[in-house]
């Protein structure tokens, strides 16, 4: 019996529901909300993306040239770690002839780091 007055409450409900304007217009109401709510979410997420990558990619084109002229952030940061591991494997700091040395060059890094080492 409980059943069927649960039962009987829940169709009275949706037929009120269904027959109420009020309540049609406040659903659709809350759904452009959250459409509108999750547009700008996209849209942001696309301008800060956009704007990321536009720094990292100017971050990349701008930091070589800093490296090559021997006076940018990464050189000098390099510069002390190739000096400091030089100074702990060779502690009587003996120079080597740079013309007996030849350093394989596999990439960009590896010849930066070997022009380093030459300096030491």
């Amino acid at each position: 019996m409980k059943e069927m007055n649960v039962e009987a409450i829940m169709h009275a409900e949706i037929r009120r529901r269904m027959d109420d304007d009020a309540w049609n217009y406040e659903m659709s109401g809350a759904v452009l909300a959250r459409r509108n709510k999750s547009m700008r979410f996209r849209a942001l997420t696309g301008a800060f993306s956009g704007a990321a990558l536009a720094a990292a990619l100017a971050f990349f084109v701008v930091l070589p040239g800093q490296v090559e002229t021997k006076n940018g952030v990464m050189y000098n940061f390099v510069s002390a770690q190739v000096e400091g591991a030089y100074g702990e494997v060779f502690t009587a700091r003996v120079k080597p002839d740079a013309s007996t040395h030849a350093f394989a060059a596999l990439d960009a890094t590896d010849a930066f780091i070997d022009s380093v080492m030459m300096e030491r």
